[in-house]
């Protein structure tokens, strides 16, 4: 999960939407984040979850907060179509995330 949880963070967000802008695509909020771990979702939508989550820094919980300012809605997405999947994990043939959305 921290690997998820950091992916989200301010600078990410940031870069990401320069890109996008820069590329012609200037993004409506709130935009949103697809995650194969539901324990990342729940967390970040967990209102009551206020607590460091194991070795997660405080400082993460900032997609919290971007999520009850309606910057950013986070919804689950199986693990098979999961695009970030492929380029950081190890894929065996026919494995490559199908992705129909893109």
């Amino acid at each position: 999960m921290e690997r998820e949880t950091y992916t989200i963070t301010s600078f990410n967000r940031r870069a990401l939407l320069n890109i996008l802008k820069d590329s012609g695509f200037p993004q409506n909020t709130p935009q949103i984040l697809y995650t194969d771990s539901l324990t990342a979702r729940l967390a970040v939508l967990n209102p009551l979850n206020v607590a460091r989550i194991r070795c997660i820094d405080i400082r993460y919980k900032w997609i919290i907060e971007q999520v009850k300012q309606d910057k950013f809605a986070v919804q689950h997405i199986r693990g098979i179509e999961m695009p970030a999947d492929g380029l950081d994990k190890a894929t065996g043939q026919g494995t490559t995330p199908q992705v129909s959305w893109f």
